[in-house]
């Protein structure tokens, strides 16, 4: 193919101007030529996993990050292009003893300017033994004959090693082991002359997109032309690497997704079942109730016998209230045992649907191929996790109290996008005084001061999630968010604070509405 390649370039490029070569890519370099007012291009792709050239119909250099190689040829002419003889080699021949090398070697591909047939410069300066390569060693001798292939008792691949595992596999899926040596070598000189005028096949296997100069059986693309083969199998090759990224990176997300489920499943089954295990809050009331008589004063436990089983159970009582009021107390209670058992019963279901639709995404993503339908897939049920990321709620701890939210980065790094990126300067910023801990922010709330309870409790929250969340009190400073500010140079999560307030908390983590995500 890269000899088709050759002859396609040669009747091109004879006569042309070299006019620059630049790389906007470390594995890619771009070789742009000038004829008859026309751009020509030449796109030599050296990555690890893919080494080919191709020529594109246009290519539009980008205006940053992009840099000029070779710059001893800018404007060479091109006087010959030829392609080594049995080596996966392609040789411009330019003026002046110029000529650059595009050796095509796998991961070890690379472009040489040579200079006198002596290797003058690299695009990739790690392969170092590359500067001992000589044009005239390049050239591969290998002799093609019947009495050749005889010797060999019919081992094409002895015989010519540079064919390949495409060209093996055809011979052997025709038949090619079950044949006589006539019948052998026939096969071998129907396969060379067809590579010699071939016509170029795409076709799919699991490994992705393959290019062929011999007919397959299921291709979906076919052409004449050399480059409009390459061209499309570029294409193809590069959609499928994008195919397969979107789809890692969608599972990922959706493995997440699927663990946080099962997560709250498990954990609110458990309740629940402790719940239904335990006697209940209003039942304790009730036997409080009926056996007030037996209760004396200021007793702080108390064992009653329970309606249901009749067995003695231990209830705990406040000294100082009748046992009138401690039973109105586990009523009151009750009612909050009622909320948690439907707020547990609501997100048990609400994750159970979750994990159906995360089990549904995962499979549809296994099996889809077509990198517009995931696409499309992933926009209609919003699994985008770019957008996602921008949502500050999935970012920091967050607690929500008397309406106000709090908000407590995570690491170094992250206090520092809360307080420099998602902080307002009519929040409240507070942080443990004197020690390394969390950034915590009270967002403000159009026309309400903050409320000395709320400043208390994410003090708290600031001295727990610091150094001193072991210590009897924990001394926090307060103070708006615009008295905060990054100093240059500093670490991350290093502020200067000014016009700061102080006080003296109990270190608390706080359970009022945590919706810690």
């Amino acid at each position: 193919m890269l000899r088709q390649l050759g002859y396609r370039l040669k009747d091109r490029l004879t006569g042309a101007l070299l006019h620059s070569c630049y790389s906007q890519d470390k594995d890619e370099l771009v070789i742009q030529f000038d004829f008859d007012d026309k751009e020509f291009f030449i796109q030599a792709v050296m990555r690890p996993d893919l080494s080919m050239l191709r020529i594109p119909r246009n290519f539009i250099r980008a205006k940053k990050n992009s840099v000029n190689l070779f710059t001893e040829i800018n404007n060479a002419q091109v006087q010959d292009v030829f392609c080594f003889e049995y080596e996966r080699c392609l040789c411009l021949k330019l003026e002046s003893s110029w000529s650059l090398l595009f050796k095509m070697f796998g991961n070890q591909s690379n472009v040489v300017l040579c200079k006198n047939g002596k290797a003058y410069a690299l695009f990739k300066h790690k392969l170092t033994a590359d500067l001992n390569v000589t044009t005239g060693a390049m050239n591969r001798k290998f002799k093609v004959s019947r009495q050749r292939f005889d010797e060999l008792q019919g081992d094409f691949h002895k015989m010519l090693p540079t064919l390949g595992g495409t060209v093996r596999k055809h011979l052997i899926k025709c038949g090619y082991d079950e044949m006589g040596m006539n019948e052998k070598w026939a096969m071998i000189k129907k396969v060379l002359g067809t590579l010699e005028k071939p016509n170029y096949y795409l076709y799919h296997q699991e490994s992705g997109p393959v290019l062929s100069m011999l007919e397959p059986t299921d291709y979906f693309f076919h052409t004449k032309h050399v480059g409009e083969g390459l061209d499309e199998f570029f294409h193809q090759y590069v959609r499928m690497k994008q195919l397969i990224s979107l789809q890692k990176m969608l599972l990922r997300l959706l493995e997440r997704r699927k663990k946080r489920a099962e997560g709250v499943i498990r954990k609110s089954q458990n309740r629940l079942t402790q719940l239904e295990k335990e006697v209940g809050h209003r039942e304790i009331a009730d036997i409080i109730m009926a056996n007030m008589h037996l209760i004396p004063s200021g007793a702080a436990n108390v064992e009653l016998p329970d309606f249901k089983t009749g067995k003695p159970i231990s209830i705990k009582l406040k000294p100082d209230l009748t046992p009138q009021k401690n039973a109105e107390q586990y009523y009151r209670k009750s009612k909050n045992q009622r909320k948690e058992v439907e707020v547990l019963r609501q997100n048990l279901s609400r994750s159970q649907l979750q994990l159906s639709m995360t089990e549904e995404h995962i499979v549809f993503l296994n099996q889809c191929k077509d990198l517009k339908l995931i696409r499309n897939y992933a926009k209609d049920h919003k699994l985008n996790p770019a957008k996602q990321t921008k949502d500050p709620w999935s970012l920091f701890k967050e607690f929500k109290f008397q309406n106000f939210v709090i908000l407590i980065g995570k690491n170094a790094t992250n206090n520092d996008l809360l307080t420099q990126k998602f902080a307002h300067k009519e929040d409240l910023w507070l942080h443990a005084k004197d020690v390394k801990g969390s950034h915590v922010i009270i967002k403000h709330l159009p026309g309400r001061p903050f409320p000395s309870t709320v400043i208390e409790s994410a003090a708290q929250l600031a001295a727990y999630y610091s150094k001193r969340k072991n210590d009897s009190l924990c001394p926090v400073i307060y103070t708006p968010k615009k008295y905060v500010r990054k100093s240059k140079g500093a670490s991350p999560g290093q502020v200067v604070v000014e016009r700061e307030k102080v006080l003296l908390v109990v270190p608390k983590a706080g359970s009022f509405g945590n919706r810690d995500l």
